[in-house]
């Protein structure tokens, strides 16, 4: 089996992110009391094709995720293909910014939500 992928009795688990998950912020302890600066603008955009075993069909697919914000954007998206192939999308852009002690709540927020998306698994069955 393909790293990133386990086969459990007739359904085959894909975890499409292997290469780039962003992690969650990191937790707060306390109020925050000065402002996130954003120094690093940066733009990551993934194409990943994963060709399924022979006689496997999609049970499971998690649907498109796109969120924009002031902290940035995200977006993912699993297409099956009619060649059997599955193609994952996923960009994320964050700007150079910065926000004041108040915004870092929504900041963490968009974090966790992209982490969230950045982990989902693809569940494919044995027909």
């Amino acid at each position: 089996m393909p790293r990133g992928t386990s086969l459990t009795g007739r359904r085959l688990f894909l975890a499409p992110n292997l290469l780039n998950r962003l992690p969650p912020a990191p937790a707060r302890i306390g109020e925050r009391r000065t402002a996130l600066v954003l120094e690093t603008p940066f733009t990551d955009a993934d194409t990943v094709r994963f060709q399924l075993p022979a006689g496997f069909k999609s049970e499971s697919l998690p649907a498109p995720v796109q969120l924009t914000t002031p902290y940035g954007s995200y977006s993912a998206e699993v297409q099956v293909q009619p060649s059997g192939s599955v193609l994952y999308i996923r960009c994320l852009q964050m700007p150079k910014a910065r926000f004041e002690p108040a915004q870092h709540e929504g900041y963490a927020d968009f974090r966790r939500r992209v982490s969230q998306a950045d982990r989902v698994q693809l569940v494919f069955v044995k027909s």
